[in-house]
């Protein structure tokens, strides 16, 4: 029995579309980064690392002065949104008597001239337990000494999945 033209075609369309959305959603650098894609990937990961140690004075160094930190948070009431400016950021790190800890996975990074965008899932420790979990969206512009600054951050955080 030979199936009808119409079923073929919607199985086609079918096998077309999640090709599709499985290309549009695979990493983009499954290989290797270029040399803007990973310079501006450890200024990320710069930040990440002056949160670890409480250091405002490098989180300052690494984000422009009129940058905004906007986090949205999946709460049982809807999603809440807050934003702080760079140095309201920078002292409730510095401020924070628990260890803090962010770690990225599977990172894409985006890199044209001047510009550069950091979009990874990402997983925050306190006192070395998972807080949450989400997206980092950072955008980056290159500055006139050609380092790498935070232009803007926002974020995603939910409470880790229940094991």
């Amino acid at each position: 029995m030979k199936p009808a033209r119409g079923a073929i075609v919607r199985a086609v369309a079918a096998v077309t579309a999640s090709l599709s959305i499985g290309c549009a959603t695979a990493p983009r650098h499954s290989v290797a980064l270029t040399a803007d894609e990973s310079s501006a990937l450890a200024a990320v990961q710069a930040l990440f690392d002056a949160i670890e140690s409480k250091d405002s004075a490098a989180i300052a160094a690494l984000v422009e002065d009129a940058a905004t930190v906007t986090a949205l948070r999946d709460t049982p009431d809807g999603w809440t949104r807050s934003t702080s400016t760079r140095e309201q950021f920078a002292a409730g790190v510095a401020r924070s008597r628990s260890a803090l800890r962010e770690t990225m996975t599977s990172p894409r990074v985006f890199a044209d001239g001047p510009l550069a965008v950091v979009w990874t899932p990402y997983d925050f420790f306190i006192d070395g337990a998972h807080s949450h979990t989400g997206i980092d969206a950072v955008i980056l512009i290159r500055d006139n000494t050609g380092a790498w600054r935070l232009h803007s951050i926002a974020y995603t955080s939910r409470p880790p999945a229940q094991e």
